[in-house]
Formats: C-alpha cells, structure tokens, sequence
C-alpha cells in the first residue's frame, strides 16, 4: 500500500499503468510543471498520476500546476468544468491556475480551439515559470492522430504522430511539451480512476461526430476495424513506429549532410550551403537539410516547410550543383516559410530572413456582387454570381465555383485582403490565416493584398480562383446553389513567382 498526496491509502500505481507512464524522463531536471487538465477522465488521471509521481519521489519535489482552459462556450457546464479543476487541484494539494479563451464561434472549430489552448498555455508558462507542460494524449489519441494524417497526405514526420516530448516556441523561457501517458490506452486510465474512486467530468461536444477527429473515433475508426481489418489500431501503431524511426534516421543523416555542406555565410541572419556537396546526399536528406537551415536563421525549435516549397528549393540547389562550373553563375530564389528565403549565389544557395517590408498600399473599395445581378468589375477582375441547381463537383474550376444558396442570402461583397483575415478552406478543418494559406498555394508575397476576396459578411466565401471555404459547400447534387465566375484580364499584375 501507498499514501495518496490527500493522505488516503490506497493500492499503488497498477504495474500495467506504471510501465507506461513516462514521468520519470519526461519531467527530468523539472522544476515547475503545469499539467493541463479539462476535466475529463483522461486529463484527470494525469493530474493524480503526476501528483503521487511528485510525492513518491525522493528529494526536492517539483511545483505542480493543475491549469485549465476555459473556451468560453457550453454555459454552465463549462463552469462546473472549471470549478471541477480546481476543487480536484486542491484535493491533490496542487496550485490551479487558468485562463477564459473567446472563440470565434461556438462551438470553435477543432484547429482554433487547440490554437487557442496552445496560446493560453504559453502565457500561464510564462506567468508561472514553467518549464514543462503535460498534456493527456494517449494511445488511441495516438492512432487517431496518425489515420487523420494520412487522410491528409501528411509526409514522414506527420506520420510518426504525436511526439512524447517536444520544445514549445513562443514562450519566454524553453518549455517542453510533454506527454506521460501517450503510450497507455483510455481504458487503463479510466481503469485507474475506478481504483483510486475518482469521479470526472464529460464533455458532450466529444459524442458529436460533426468533427473530423470525433467523427474519426465514433465511426470510421469503428467501421475500419470491423469491415476493413480488426488489427486496424495496432496497425497505425506499428505505421508511427516506423516513421519515427526513418524520420529519426534521416535527423541524423541531415546532421551529418548539413555540417558537411555549410559554409561561412555571407551576411548576418544567414545560413550558407555548398550546393555540391549537398547535392551528393540523397533529396529526402536534403529536405531535412532545409528545413534544419530556415529553423536554424529563423532561431526556432524546428520549421515546417510545404512539400512544394521545399521541391522547388531542392531544384534550386540541383541547379547550383549542375552550373557550379560556369562563371558568374547565380541566380534564383524561393521563398522558404514567413520571413525566410533561400536564394542562390554561384555554387553557394543561401537561407536567409528577409528583411519586413510593407506591401505597397492598396486601397481598392469593396463591390458589391448582386445574385443574378450581371457582371461587375473589379480592379481588372470581372464577376458574375446567379442561381442555379448544384450540377455536381466536377462542374468546378478554377474561374467557376458553387456555393450554397442559404449560406449567401445575406449577399457578397468583392474585396480585397485586410489585416487579421481567417479563411477556412473547403476539406480542413478549421480557419487558418488568409495571408499563410495565400502563400501556401504560391501566391507571390506582392500580389497577396490584391488578390480578390468574395466575402458574405465577415466570412470569406471564396478566395478568387483558388478555394470555396467549408461553411458555403453545396450539401448535395440538385441543391439551391450560387455559380461563382471570376475572369482576369491578362495583364493584372497579382501572379504567382515564375
């Protein structure tokens, strides 16, 4: 038997559960650790797991936070959530903390929920001088992870899932993220909350499938392992096992490729590669190469690079390789990730921070776009919007789109970008940054403030020639729908780099 941090006793941590539970490595050299807790059963057996870990140990404890993240949405139930948290943290004889987030709907989207926990996590860090924030993912969090990855073409490094410890950028001081019980499975935490009699809280939300993670783990999880494969879930497991280990190889490789090649850069903020010996290591080395590079000039834990910016820079340094020999030799660059470019100098391809330059001012006035109301112009960009049944999918194109008729009954306005846009591309999961994912679909930095936006009131219904957003799709063939068209003369200036 052991002692409870409330004095209780009770049987000691089930062997089963205490094989996984990755405390002793993850909160090494600790002295402050927050432990996210929503309440529900998987963040509560974390909070007690880490406070008898605390206990049990020998010598200087560390500082124990139980923190909770409050998204503003579900009323009363929230607040009994909240108050929940902080009766348990002092039940354990743990400080609470917490912070209240607003949502830009209800419920949020699960990308802006999760944006908006890490951005509360990183001030309550910085308040209470944390050095290591654990998080409740387990097995099956795992699994999930993976299978939603590959449902959006993740590369290697998405697919070896959630990583049990990770550094957290953004925060005064280094802070790890860390995950205890990523390799127990929800049953032996809920096992663990039977023998130590502790209740938690459910969130209803979790049992709603309109998600795309929820909808995962209620059906089509379900579904895989019993029309698909039985071994479905442990099949995901052995899938992350895999890339883990070839994504950890190919780490050390790129260590070996990048020290190999780098040479004294030519100006501050820079990093300079040899493109011939570069060229010599295999390309999926190269990649984590330039991903290193722009982490590195960009003084970050690590970089995530598009699978298309990061083709077109490795051309790049194919190309320096190839006319190393040629005199005077130089020429081309591509932009990396936000603030970052890469740009070759004779046999040499530099990654570099490029200096904030303000884009020119571009003050075009909105328009508005009458359903059924005839052509309008807009800078060089003519528009037309009129009902018509949803004939189907394949009917899209890069100058004709298909909305849902309700969605826009308000009306649509033309307009360019503003500061601060969100835009939720059709297929994601949630909003993104209008200016990212205008640089993800390799709109040049200069044209991004022109390029045509059909708004309905403060939502983006249609990035011009690019993306619908999800909340404006056409539910089925034959529905009441809107056809977008938009047509440019060819001499706009708002084009994509050559």
């Amino acid at each position: 038997m052991s002692e409870n941090v409330d004095g209780s006793s009770s049987a000691a941590t089930p062997w089963w559960l205490a094989e996984v539970f990755g405390g002793d490595t993850l909160f090494a050299g600790a002295r402050t650790i927050l432990v996210a807790c929503s309440g529900g059963a998987d963040s509560t057996a974390l909070a007690l797991l880490v406070a008898e870990w605390a206990t049990a140990r020998r010598g200087e404890r560390p500082r124990i936070v139980l923190a909770h993240i409050h998204h503003g949405y579900r009323g009363a139930e929230a607040d009994a959530d909240e108050a929940f948290v902080i009766d348990l943290a002092r039940k354990l004889g743990l400080e609470s903390a917490g912070e209240r987030v607003v949502p830009s709907r209800s419920p949020p989207s699960e990308a802006e929920a999760r944006t908006l926990r890490f951005d509360a996590f990183r001030r309550l860090a910085d308040a209470h001088a944390v050095d290591v924030i654990a998080l409740a993912h387990h097995r099956e969090d795992q699994q999930e992870t993976v299978l939603l990855r590959i449902c959006r073409g993740a590369g290697l490094r998405g697919l070896r899932g959630m990583r049990a410890s990770r550094a957290l950028a953004g925060c005064a001081r280094p802070v790890r993220i860390v995950r205890p019980v990523l390799a127990a499975s929800r049953d032996d935490l809920r096992e663990f909350l039977r023998l130590r009699g502790q209740g938690f809280r459910h969130d209803a939300t979790n049992d709603d499938p309109a998600g795309a993670r929820n909808r995962l783990r209620l059906e089509v999880l379900p579904r895989l392992e019993s029309q698909v494969h039985a071994g479905v879930r442990a099949s995901l497991e052995r899938i992350a096992a895999l890339a883990a280990r070839v994504d950890d190889d190919l780490e050390a490789l790129a260590d070996r490729a990048l020290a190999d090649s780098r040479v004294d850069a030519p100006g501050a903020d820079e990093l300079a590669l040899d493109a011939v010996r570069l060229a010599v290591w295999p390309a999926s080395v190269r990649h984590y190469v330039l991903r290193r590079a722009v982490a590195i000039v960009r003084d970050a834990p690590f970089a995530l690079l598009d699978g298309r910016r990061t083709e077109l820079a490795d051309a790049l340094v194919e190309r320096a390789s190839r006319e190393a020999g040629r005199p005077n030799a130089t020429g081309g660059a591509v932009e990396l990730a936000d603030g970052c470019i890469i740009e070759r100098v004779r046999r040499l391809v530099v990654v570099r921070r490029t200096r904030a330059v303000p884009a020119p001012a571009f003050d075009a006035p909105e328009c508005a776009l009458a359903i059924d109301g005839g052509e309008v112009v807009w800078e060089r960009w003519r528009l037309r919007a009129s009902r018509a049944p949803w004939p189907g999918p394949d009917a899209a194109s890069r100058s004709v789109e298909w909305v849902d008729a309700v969605s826009v009954a308000p009306g649509l306005v033309v307009r360019p970008r503003r500061a601060g846009d969100r835009f939720w591309p059709l297929g994601s999961t949630g909003h993104k940054k209008l200016e990212e994912f205008l640089r993800e679909r390799g709109v040049a930095r200069e044209g991004r403030g022109r390029w045509p936006l059909v708004v309905c009131g403060d939502e983006i219904v249609w990035v011009v020639g690019e993306r619908i957003a999800e909340p404006f799709r056409v539910a089925a063939v034959g529905a009441s729908a809107v056809r977008l068209e938009a047509h440019r003369e060819r001499a706009v200036d708002v084009t994509r780099p050559r």
